[in-house]
């Protein structure tokens, strides 16, 4: 049996077409009987035509060293000061893919008040989320430097100098709840204050 399928189908002989053009790339490989007829591969005249597309995520190493994986998504609004973000997120061991965090166990989803202050999360959330609005979704490779450091984290199993990934959903922004001051005198009375 050949590796490639010159004798499929009774051919006897084959040729191969190759096409280069601007962003396309055309094949056209036959196989041909003893008279001459194609059995296997496209009639003559058409080609099996690969195109270039666009890679759709967009990849960024910055200069600490974080690679960020940006994805395209509609972005329904950008945080402004003063609005409550809120992040879904899951978080992997890079050498062993083991999750060692997630939103999705039932704990409380991450929510700071824009613009983030320094030292408020992960240093790698912190610079992640810089560019992130309702509905942006980013995966990032966080070296030891900008994840856990020394410390590691023990409690969830991650070691000291752990390459760990991030995947993140903004997926909550807005203003807070202006203060009602009635409602809180009235909160205070019915508590006795």
């Amino acid at each position: 049996m050949h590796r490639y399928p010159t004798s499929l189908l009774g051919a006897t002989e084959m040729d191969s077409q190759l096409r280069v053009d601007g962003n396309s790339l055309s094949l056209a490989d036959r196989g041909y009987d003893s008279g001459g007829n194609i059995v296997w591969g496209p009639p003559r005249g058409q080609w099996i035509t690969f195109t270039r597309g666009e890679f759709p995520l967009k990849v960024t190493q910055s200069d600490t060293g974080l690679t960020i994986l940006t994805y395209p998504t509609e972005v329904s609004r950008m945080p402004e000061e003063g609005d409550r973000v809120r992040y879904a997120y899951d978080g992997w061991l890079f050498d062993t893919g083991r999750m060692f965090a997630t939103s999705e166990d039932g704990s409380k989803l991450p929510e700071i008040t824009w613009p983030l202050p320094p030292n408020t999360m992960n240093w790698a959330w912190e610079e992640a989320v810089q560019d992130m609005g309702m509905g942006s979704v980013k995966r990032f490779i966080a070296p030891p430097q900008r994840a856990y450091r020394m410390r590691g984290w023990p409690q969830r199993g991650v070691p000291a100098m752990a390459r760990v990934i991030f995947h993140m959903e903004c997926v909550n922004v807005e203003k807070p709840q202006p203060k009602d001051d009635k409602a809180d005198a009235e909160q205070a009375d019915a508590a006795g204050g």
